[in-house]
């Protein structure tokens, strides 16, 4: 899905072969969001998904907690 809007190049990566995850979420995080230089690509890819996908977007300065089944999302101290 989100090759579609550039966010990562493929072409910076030409050894990379796949682009499976391992599958322990079911979401799917948009890192740097509101970051630059990523704001106005996280925001469009926010805008093209986020009715399709669970999308869970995280600027430069949080991280996404799991315990258990609770996801939370922490600032940076």
């Amino acid at each position: 899905y989100m090759r579609s809007v550039n966010f990562d190049p493929i072409e910076k990566a030409p050894e990379l072969k796949d682009c499976t995850s391992l599958d322990l979420v079911d979401f799917y995080t948009i890192p740097h969001y509101g970051d630059f230089p990523f704001k106005k690509k996280g925001e469009k890819i926010v805008q093209l998904y986020n009715e399709k996908l669970q999308l869970i977007p995280i600027s430069n300065k949080q991280a996404i907690i799991i315990e258990d089944s609770n996801i939370q999302i922490k600032d940076a101290k």
